[in-house]
């Protein structure tokens, strides 16, 4: 394994490397009644970032974007 994803709900996400380096990332939604799909949108911005960025740490931004905006438009 190279990279270990943990998304843990309402209190967001964390990525491992297996270099050791990892970075975390608090969820950035208020709307956090239904997260249904939010780990799904994770992923989709954890798999477009490792394919088009080389920092870890943007792609876990990108990734991290992509739940909040899934949570946002859900809750609309």
């Amino acid at each position: 394994l190279k990279i270990i994803a943990l998304t843990k709900g309402n209190k967001g996400s964390e990525i491992f490397l297996r270099n050791g380096a990892k970075t975390k990332i608090e969820l950035d939604s208020k709307n956090t009644k239904n997260l249904v799909g939010a780990g799904d949108a994770f992923s989709a911005g954890l798999i477009e970032g490792l394919i088009s960025i080389k920092n870890i740490h943007r792609i876990h931004n990108l990734a991290s974007l992509y739940t909040t905006y899934f949570i946002e438009k859900e809750c609309l």
